[in-house]
């Protein structure tokens, strides 16, 4: 069962997705992260954070763009940075 998760975006985040992806794939990726929050790969020695892939456009995830995020409380994930 998912609960409400804050999403707070980075300026560097704001301004790097809107390059890459529409509205509608970013709540997408939204959706993913509310029913699974840690369902991104953990980055080494970051403090936390975490990568996951964002299928854009026609291609998919695996040739598309990659979120960088950090799951500061059950409640609350920062989106940090995305690119192609």
């Amino acid at each position: 069962m998912s609960h409400t998760i804050e999403f707070i975006e980075t300026p560097m985040f704001t301004r790097q997705i809107m390059q890459i992806a529409t509205d509608d794939e970013l709540k997408e990726l939204q959706k993913e992260l509310i029913e699974s929050p840690d369902k991104g790969d953990l980055i080494q020695k970051t403090g936390g954070l975490r990568k996951i892939r964002m299928a854009t456009g026609n291609q998919g995830k695996s040739g598309s763009a990659r979120v960088i995020y950090f799951l500061a409380t059950a409640e609350v994930i920062y989106l940090v940075m995305a690119y192609p």
